[in-house]
């Protein structure tokens, strides 16, 4: 038969009073409440500096360089959306929805583009109705599901042209 060793009972860890939450916890909201209330200081500084910037903007006018006041401007703009963001002030305003009335007609341009120059890309039929060719990429779409265009190639390869049906 084998040796068993006796078993030690094991020690107990000295049992370790927990520290009260209150205080710690109540200085640690005040300082985030703190924190959002008031704004940061990268912000107070950009802030700073588009007052200076919308100072000049008048003094580049009256200099007669207006591209330059336009350029200024136009940035004074952009960082003042961004700002508004930061601190949570601007709400972006919906992109509009095309309707089905405006689809149709696009679609009708492409079928009308497609009959003259048949074997077209998506940036070719763009460019022929001067419009962009992520406003031409939905009516594309949707003329492939319903069979009144085709495809052939892939990716940048792609070419459309009418389908059989279409061409009649």
């Amino acid at each position: 038969m084998g040796k068993t060793t006796p078993t030690l009972p094991r020690k107990r860890k000295p049992a370790v009073p927990k520290k009260s939450p209150g205080r710690a916890k109540r200085a640690n909201q005040r300082t985030t409440k703190q924190k959002k209330d008031e704004p940061s200081p990268g912000l107070k500084k950009v802030t700073l500096g588009l007052a200076s910037l919308k100072k000049a903007v008048p003094l580049v006018r009256d200099e007669g360089n207006e591209a330059l006041s336009k350029a200024l401007a136009s940035k004074i703009t952009a960082i003042e959306r961004a700002l508004g963001e930061a601190r949570g002030e601007v709400v972006l305003k919906p992109r509009p929805r095309r309707t089905s009335q405006d689809i149709e007609a696009l679609q009708r341009q492409v079928t009308h583009f497609l009959r003259a120059n048949p074997d077209s890309g998506i940036s070719e039929i763009a460019a022929g109705l001067e419009v962009s060719t992520s406003e031409v990429r939905g009516p594309v779409a949707g003329m492939l599901k319903s069979n009144r265009i085709s495809k052939r190639g892939d990716h940048s390869r792609t070419v459309y042209s009418l389908s059989r049906r279409s061409r009649a």
